[in-house]
């Protein structure tokens, strides 16, 4: 209390804070205890007696005003609290909630005084219960089981109905099933079977999913490579994982870069004869290996197992009613977990998988083509895509189910009102999916206001929101979101250590099971909706791509002429969310051209991970305590056309307008790189 005296109006002359309208320009939440009895006033003649002042208009976001109260003797007989608050902010429930936990917090420090803070617990028995109730998703009773049982299932039930078709083919479930049977016992012949990985490079065709079933029959784990990615990025890839085998074509084959592993080309294996039958599959072997951004410049590789599979597709069949009759497009790279979330939601509930090429799948006039050609009733789309689907392209009827990234609320407007709309969430090593939400309404009180919820857990999983000390949180509370249950992934291949800190006991599963630390902060509401706020860190999601910022700072900190560097995520233009990679030049070194230092990241980083602008520094902006602060950079300036040819002709001219016009800069050359110049898929 030494500066108590201090008067207000000079502290704000001296720190001279940032002014807003929306909040007191030091401080948002006051504490202020009267001790002292209040001085009593005696006028001859008149009876006094004090009234309570209400006021009308809260002066912070939360003032708490507790006062000592006396008995008829004058000793102290306890306290009395009174809370003002900003109804633009808070809302009864919610004010009612913070007092009551207050009370509780104080009542057991006054009863045991000696706990540390962190101990208390501010909920009830009865709160524990309801957290944990809505943090537990339907078990499944029945005993875990693998891909290849679940698709066999379907192939003895219905060996007619379409199981896969892609632009040329149709294969029902019968040959589907003799084709990868076949395959499996070319694989078990040549030496494969369980915890081993099979790399699978391949056209998107029909024979792609052969492969992928085949590669899972013969007890495998799938390793998809994309020939778009670098080369040093699949030969890492090639080198971490140690693959038995290349499943290819001498075309692809070709694209790939030169590794040792041994291959077999899909095309040469003609008609089959007789293979050794595969090895039995058990749910614990793993199912595929899928390579994920790395915080410390290495992708990481994923593990996951079969053992969450039939919860997966108990999950599809019964929130997105997929079954018999549905078609189901495989949208997703293979090389992502979405693929086989869409691989399971085709053949493991009876419907049939649509796929087809790369370019027949660019969100746009395309994509709604093809959906409406091909009759597609369930669609995983990450809202970025939808965002940029013309209105009303996709038809009617159509269940789709929103992942990847946040889903703003306006896309839930837009498109909920005449299709079947889900919210889901989950990381890569969740077997792809742990909460999802109800179908979601486009007007009306249970239309998403501000955020749109992530819904409740999905079949066999649990989910906890817990602080740093892994004790559950209030509702309305930021937590950091756990994952436990049957989809947990083994771990990430060859890295134990990384694998101890995000893959940690869980305290609540008195059976010694582990949880996933997703890094992902989310709260409850009061009435039991799960909403995501932010991360723990620097990985973020951009047009459904889980992206480290991390690897691409140390891939431009690998440049020789680079000193120090940061990428970000910025929004200069309503709703074109881009990377943007910063730089200070190295002392002695001439400061490489983002020609330069784009050429430099395209040959490990795959194109997503390559940021559209970049700014050059003298340093980069640093906090109070020396961390980069990322608010303070700026913004980057629009790029300069690159010099290409001018337009020569009154169609050149057109089309070079609508690329500026898309692209937001001035003017746009012929031959100028679309990418260079800030673009990226959607845009495109």
């Amino acid at each position: 209390y030494a500066h108590q005296d201090v008067p207000f109006e000079r502290l704000v002359e001296l720190l001279n804070p940032a002014r807003a309208q929306s909040h007191h320009p030091l401080f948002q939440t006051m504490l202020v205890l009267q001790n002292q009895a209040a001085a009593a006033i005696d006028l001859p003649g008149l009876t006094v007696t004090g009234v309570p002042a209400e006021a009308e208009v809260s002066k912070f976001d939360l003032s708490f005003a507790l006062t000592e109260t006396y008995d008829d003797t004058g000793a102290l007989d306890g306290m009395r609290g009174t809370v003002d608050y900003a109804t633009e902010l808070f809302d009864a429930p919610t004010v009612q909630g913070l007092t009551d936990r207050l009370v509780r917090l104080l009542a057991a420090v006054t009863a045991d005084p000696d706990r540390p803070l962190h101990a208390y617990d501010l909920l009830t028995p009865a709160e524990h219960g309801r957290l944990t109730a809505l943090g537990t998703g339907p078990a499944d009773d029945l005993p875990a089981t693998t891909v290849p049982a679940l698709f066999d299932e379907w192939a003895r039930r219905t060996p007619a109905a379409p199981a896969v078709r892609d632009a040329h083919t149709t294969l029902t479930y019968g040959e589907l099933d003799a084709r990868a049977t076949a395959l499996a016992g070319h694989l078990a012949a040549l030496g494969v079977g369980p915890e081993d990985r099979v790399a699978v490079a391949l056209p998107r065709t029909s024979e792609l999913v052969v492969a992928l079933l085949a590669v899972l029959k013969a007890g495998a784990a799938y390793l998809p490579l994309d020939p778009d990615y670098p080369a040093q990025r699949l030969s890492y890839m090639l080198d971490d994982a140690r693959p038995r085998l290349l499943l290819t074509t001498p075309e692809l084959h070709r694209r790939l870069p030169g590794h040792p592993v041994p291959h077999l080309y899909t095309d040469d294996l003609g008609a089959s004869g007789t293979a050794p039958a595969p090895a039995r599959v058990d749910p614990a072997n793993p199912a595929y290996v899928i390579y994920t951004s790395g915080s410390t410049g290495r992708p990481k590789g994923v593990v996951v197992t079969h053992r969450g599979v039939r919860a997966m597709a108990r999950t599809q069949s019964e929130r997105l009613r997929v079954g018999p009759g549905s078609r189901v497009l495989h949208m997703a790279s293979v090389s992502f977990d979405a693929a086989f979330w869409e691989l399971c939601m085709g053949l493991l509930t009876g419907a049939c998988l649509e796929i087809d090429t790369r370019d027949a799948l660019l969100p746009g006039p395309a994509l709604a083509a093809l959906v409406r050609d091909r009759g597609v009733t369930h669609l995983t789309i990450p809202p970025a895509a939808l965002a940029v689907m013309p209105p009303d392209s996709l038809p009617t009827g159509l269940t789709m189910a929103l992942a990847g990234e946040a889903c703003p609320p306006a896309l839930v407007h837009a498109w909920a009102k005449d299709r079947f709309l889900v919210n889901a969430y989950g990381p890569t090593e969740t077997t792809v999916c742990a909460t999802m939400s109800a179908f979601q309404h486009a007007e009306g009180p249970l239309a998403p206001d501000r955020t749109v919820p992530i819904g409740a857990p999905v079949n066999g999983t649990r989910i906890h929101v817990l602080d740093d000390r892994l004790t559950p949180v209030p509702p309305g509370v930021t937590g950091e979101l756990y994952v436990a249950g049957e989809g947990v992934a083994r771990g990430y291949l060859g890295r134990p250590g990384l694998t101890a800190g995000r893959f940690v006991a869980d305290p609540f599963d008195r059976a010694g099971g582990r949880m996933y630390r997703t890094g992902d902060l989310v709260r409850w509401t009061p009435d039991g909706r799960l909403l995501y706020v932010s991360r723990v860190d620097d990985q973020v999601k951009l047009r459904g791509f889980r992206i480290e910022l991390g690897e691409i700072e140390a891939a431009l900190g690998s440049h020789p002429g680079v000193a120090a560097a940061c990428v970000t995520v910025r929004e200069d233009r309503p709703g074109d969310r881009r990377l943007v990679a910063y730089t200070v030049a190295a002392d002695g070194e001439a400061a490489p051209g983002w020609a330069e230092l784009r050429a430099h990241l395209a040959a490990t980083l795959p194109e997503h991970m390559v940021p559209a602008a970049h700014v050059r520094l003298d340093a980069l902006p640093v906090t109070p305590n020396g961390k980069t602060d990322r608010r303070a950079l700026p913004a980057p300036e629009s790029p300069a056309a690159a010099g290409g040819r001018a337009p020569r002709t009154a169609r050149e001219r057109e089309l070079c307008e609508v690329f500026a016009q898309t692209l937001g800069v001035p003017e746009v050359g012929v031959t100028d790189d679309f990418f260079a110049l800030g673009g990226h898929s959607l845009l495109a």
